[in-house]
């Protein structure tokens, strides 16, 4: 089991392979890594990248601004991938979920303080985050995979 860990890590597939070894045979590894395709994701990329005139990709800005430096985000396919290699890949069940991050419903940091901040998280349209891209979208990606 693992919430929020193993995307700080500096060598995942090691991470990967660490759980995969110590799981024993029909074991189940359960964790939680940000998803790549999100709203957080964007919404990162778009205050870190093009609003500061910056060209750096979705993922420098999610490593460099979110949470500890060394932060990843990952797709579906690439952690399908990653655990494909040691896990059954019939028993890879990956779910999304829109997280706070997504909705702007966190407590804000010291970095996100002052009146601008307080009309974006104001205006931020919420209902239709929630309606039109949903769950498929959140940050907040969940995998369970059954060793073989």
């Amino acid at each position: 089991y693992s919430w929020g860990v193993l995307h700080h890590t500096s060598d995942p597939a090691k991470a990967f392979a660490e759980a995969y070894r110590v799981l024993k045979p029909g074991g189940t590894l359960k964790l939680m890594l940000y998803h790549y395709t999100s709203v957080s994701t964007f919404l990162v990329w778009l205050l870190y990248g093009p609003l500061r005139l910056n060209l750096k990709d979705a993922r420098y800005c999610v490593y460099h601004n979110v949470e500890s430096i060394g932060t990843k985000v990952y797709t579906r396919r690439e952690v399908r991938d990653a655990l494909g290699r040691y896990f059954d890949p019939e028993r890879i069940d990956i779910h999304t979920y829109l997280g706070s991050g997504d909705l702007l419903t966190q407590k804000a940091s010291h970095k996100y303080q002052g009146a601008v901040w307080r009309t974006i998280v104001k205006l931020y349209p919420r209902w239709f985050v929630k309606t039109f891209l949903g769950h498929r979208f959140g940050f907040v990606m969940t995998v369970s995979a059954t060793k073989r």
